[in-house]
């Protein structure tokens, strides 16, 4: 999923599996050159890499 979101969307964020896979934890650091849009763009990134609810 790190790699995917890296190359589909351009966006770097650790993407950690916890507490066992398929489980994952994204790590997200929030800073004050972020703007609100930049966490909505990651949000849609996600959608477009995770399976949909249910279907795991």
């Amino acid at each position: 999923m790190q790699t995917e979101l890296l190359e589909q969307a351009r966006i770097e964020v650790p993407v950690i599996p916890w507490p066992a896979p398929p489980k994952r934890l994204i790590r997200v650091s929030a800073q004050l050159y972020n703007e609100p849009s930049d966490y909505e763009r990651l949000a849609d990134a996600l959608r477009a890499v995770l399976p949909p609810r249910g279907l795991e």
